[in-house]
């Protein structure tokens, strides 16, 4: 079994999308409106779907993403957090944290797998 998509709701899906294609320098595959404007927007994570849709401020967000990094690429993912305004909020000896604008908390995690 894989993950299929992550969701994350958010009051402003425009720039919540542009703050997380910007960071994880990924790719936008589709982008969705309905009668109230822009709905939703999906980015690719590698073959999981980010799908940043809208929501009511107070509604949704996520308890914790945690997005695989390689370990030698750590500090590249610190300078990326910087210069994206979020973060580091703080850091394990494996995965640094960071926040999207809406204070949504995420991770980049180099945490080896257990068997």
């Amino acid at each position: 079994m894989r993950v299929h998509h992550i969701a994350l709701l958010t009051p402003e899906v425009g720039p919540i999308a542009h703050f997380y294609q910007r960071l994880l320098e990924v790719e936008e595959t589709a982008r969705h409106h309905d009668d109230q404007g822009l709905r939703s927007v999906w980015l690719d994570l590698d073959g999981v779907i980010l799908m940043i849709e809208r929501g009511q401020r107070g509604q949704g967000g996520w308890h914790m993403l945690s997005l695989a990094i390689a370990p030698e690429r750590r500090a590249h993912w610190a300078a990326r957090l910087k210069a994206c305004g979020a973060g580091p909020t703080g850091e394990t000896g494996f995965t640094l944290y960071g926040e999207d604008p809406d204070g949504n908390a995420f991770g980049l995690s180099h945490y080896p797998e257990v068997l």
